[in-house]
């Protein structure tokens, strides 16, 4: 039996009109996510793992670390298309 992890607290939504996010995410993975800035640039945030016996710390370091290698080859892609 695995272990209870709770990672979102349910609250209620609720919907603004013609609200333009400041940090728009680009991309929205298991282990990471991806936002640009205002001034174009882009920056990786973690995102909150739960840990148990049979994935650890370690584990999600290593997954994270592949994921964003591979958000980094599509971005390179990406760029070289573009020029």
């Amino acid at each position: 039996m695995q272990p209870f992890c709770v990672v979102e607290i349910f609250h209620k939504k609720t919907k603004k009109v013609n609200v333009v996010p400041r940090n728009p995410h680009v991309f929205e993975g298991k282990y990471i996510n991806i936002s640009r800035r205002g001034d174009g640039s882009l920056y990786p945030a973690l995102r909150r793992p739960c840990y148990n016996s049979l994935f650890t710390f370690k584990d999600f370091c290593h997954a994270a670390a592949e994921e964003l290698m591979a958000v980094a080859g599509l971005v390179e892609k990406k760029q070289m298309a573009e020029k």
